[in-house]
């Protein structure tokens, strides 16, 4: 391409510049894919590319399909799973009511969970597993029995709540789809799951009836417990050292490159030829009851921490997702009333373990905020 600024002439073609920022922005674009690239088949030992799928959700999902995460677990479809969605609800994002709008000053800490979602499969798989095998309907004398099932989606009309928490728990959802928490009973029957209910009534002391539901009790899968913490201590690794293998350019490597997004699939038949699947439609079928059961693990990690903090009169003012906004003087005592309730460390850099995460570039000792405003729901400002 023609120079863009002509210095004898002193004159400046925007066309040929914008021509050459293109051009420079694609070969960025491209370097980071390779780059990705070689990330991803270091950390899964050569066994997957990025440009076997489109998405990272694809292509994480596909990895695990690979190590046998999935093997027994049934894919859902139809009523079956419009029934489990309705049981599914995001990271609690809310405001302690108590605080809302106003200015709390003092030191105050942002408490967050380590890998949040890492952490409940983690859990997950110690405590239940994927629930392999089909979804069999309750029938009405089997519903006073969801204990004994290993995982539930299940529908019920919660009558009292007994216990009240700062942040409250229970989650219901409006008409117009959003979420709210409340410490009274929702006027409708809510979609759960019995994860979901077995922490409402430990941590709420509910009084509820069970009306109808689905179950899964044959065995489980636990295998990606493992796969999740050889991936989490990967990364930590690689964090540190920021070193990657760098993987040789092929012809082939470079079709894929200009045509990932048309690519699905593809295999070596031999040294000189490659087999590509190309993208097909939707085949409308997801594993939601185990979205929805490492969801409600992830709250109860979260939940437990809230509960503590409810029963020994520390205040929580925010939470969004895996983490607490709260007074840094009282981490301490959090984290002891935790060992004790739990018997296991809250502080750390582990999975299931919380650590501060403020960040401020030239700080020499802990961060800590001097004043915070919660306005509601994504809405704030530490100082």
């Amino acid at each position: 391409t023609e120079p863009s600024y002509d210095a004898e002439n002193k004159t400046f073609n925007p066309l040929e510049y914008y021509k050459e920022y293109l051009r420079l922005d694609c070969l960025v674009l491209k370097k980071g894919l390779e780059k990705r690239d070689s990330t991803i088949r270091e950390i899964t030992e050569g066994k997957m590319s990025i440009y076997e799928r489109l998405t990272i959700s694809s292509l994480t999902d596909h990895y695990m399909i690979k190590e046998g995460s999935y093997d027994g677990v049934c894919s859902i479809q139809g009523n079956l799973r419009a029934y489990v969605a309705s049981a599914i609800t995001g990271g609690r994002v809310n405001v302690n009511p108590e605080y809302i709008k106003k200015v709390v000053e003092g030191k105050i800490s942002d408490y967050d969970g380590v890998s949040l979602y890492p952490s409940a499969i983690n859990r997950l798989c110690r405590e239940i597993g994927f629930p392999t095998g089909k979804a069999v309907k309750y029938n009405k004398d089997e519903l006073v029995n969801w204990e004994k099932m290993r995982y539930s989606i299940l529908t019920v009309k919660i009558t009292k709540v007994n216990k009240k928490q700062q942040m409250p728990f229970i989650a219901w959802k409006t008409k117009e789809k959003s979420i709210n928490y409340t410490n009274e009973p929702p006027e409708e029957p809510v979609t759960i799951d019995s994860i979901t209910l077995q922490d409402y009534i430990k941590f709420h002391k509910i009084e509820y009836e069970i009306l109808d539901g689905v179950y899964w009790n044959g065995g489980s899968n636990k295998k990606i417990g493992a796969v999740i913490q050889r991936l989490f201590e990967a990364r930590l690794k690689n964090k540190e050292t920021g070193e990657w293998e760098v993987v040789k350019k092929t012809p082939f490597m470079d079709y894929v490159y200009n045509n990932f997004n048309t690519i699905k699939s593809y295999r070596r038949v031999n040294e000189a030829t490659w087999e590509l699947e190309r993208i097909c439609s939707d085949n409308s079928y997801n594993r939601g009851h185990i979205g929805c059961a490492i969801l409600s693990m992830s709250k109860r990690i979260m939940n437990e921490v809230f509960d503590v903090a409810n029963t020994n009169g520390l205040p929580i003012y925010y939470t969004d997702t895996d983490s607490i906004h709260c007074n840094l003087a009282d981490v301490p005592t959090l984290e002891l009333k935790y060992k004790e309730e739990y018997g296991r460390e809250l502080n750390g850099k582990n999975l299931e373990q919380f650590h501060t995460d403020f960040n401020l570039d030239g700080a020499v000792s802990e961060i800590y905020a001097t004043k915070s405003i919660f306005l509601g729901k994504k809405s704030y400002i530490d100082i």
